[in-house]
């Protein structure tokens, strides 16, 4: 899969959502970010209005208290889509290897060196039967620039992050998510439960890898399957045999937003991106706190922990 196939839109003039986002921290400061571009039809149960959004997020592993979070709407017909990819909404520009943009108070401007080529969570041919996809487009960046958010402008100088887009007809009915970069490697993957086209609940694990040089993959449909996982807002964990995964996030660091879908209904998600990382190869362990976006999302909010937006 090469960068147009993974950021092609899926949703255009059909029901269903999609999002290209960015997650990004700043190695040593315990500061991330989470830029969202996204798109919404609703289907007949749903009742929520078509739209576009940008959203915008920032999380201070030293002090949550000054986590940010903010979302402007637009019209569906704000959001343009170009080949080589771009994407348009309002004045805010995502293009293969620069973003702008701006929702409330945040203002972002940055470019990315692309260390790595895409990773579809599920391989073709099965991933244009789904009803939900995902595509880690460029699942380890170096990325530069501004982003003034929450009262605060940040310098990026080559943080470690990743681009990546996701669509579907209706939100999968729980899920946790993950994803971590830096001068060891990359990971991206996702655990979930979703309704099948027959109406069956099927549970799976997608991960992709590289670290120290070496790949890894768990995304055929058989080998989803297999890895069902637990779902937990409490981290994410992943097995592939020699190579060991765990994301772990603190509860003080999560936000939450609420999705609606397009089946109607709505998806609670909590997201960071300072939780820590923990992986292990044939022995040999990668320790590294507040590096690394950590998800999970089902119909209800957590106690104790209302949704931002």
């Amino acid at each position: 899969m090469d960068l147009e196939t993974a950021n092609a839109p899926r949703r255009l003039a059909r029901e269903g959502y999609e999002a290209w986002y960015l997650t990004c921290h700043i190695p040593g400061e315990g500061i991330g970010f989470w830029i969202r571009y996204t798109t919404f039809s609703p289907g007949p149960r749903s009742e929520a209005e078509s739209h576009a959004a940008l959203w915008a997020f920032s999380f201070d592993r030293g002090d949550p208290g000054r986590n940010t979070a903010a979302k402007e709407t637009y019209p569906l017909t704000a959001a343009e889509f170009k080949r080589p990819f771009s994407l348009r909404i309002g004045t805010a520009e995502l293009h293969g290897g620069w973003c702008r943009g701006a929702a409330g108070d945040a203002r972002w401007e940055l470019a990315w060196e692309v260390q790595a080529v895409a990773f579809p969570y599920l391989a073709a041919p099965w991933d244009r039967l789904a009803a939900q996809g995902n595509a880690a487009s460029q699942p380890r960046l170096l990325i530069s620039g501004t982003i003034a958010i929450g009262g605060r402008e940040h310098i990026l100088n080559r943080a470690p992050g990743g681009q990546q887009h996701t669509w579907g007809a209706t939100h999968a009915l729980e899920w946790n998510w993950a994803h971590a970069a830096g001068d060891w490697g990359w990971l991206a993957g996702a655990g979930g439960r979703v309704r099948s086209r027959l109406g069956r609940v099927l549970r799976g694990t997608s991960l992709g890898a590289s670290v120290g040089g070496r790949e890894f993959a768990r995304n055929s449909v058989p080998g989803v399957l297999r890895g069902a996982g637990l779902l937990s807002p409490e981290g994410w964990r992943a097995d592939l045999g020699r190579l060991r995964l765990e994301v772990r996030p603190r509860p003080a660091d999560l936000i939450g937003v609420t999705y609606d879908d397009p089946a109607g209904g709505c998806r609670v998600c909590y997201h960071t991106e300072v939780a820590d990382l923990l992986l292990s190869l044939d022995g040999q362990e990668v320790k590294e706190e507040a590096a690394a976006a950590f998800e999970y999302a089902s119909p209800d909010p957590l106690p104790g922990l209302p949704p931002r937006i």
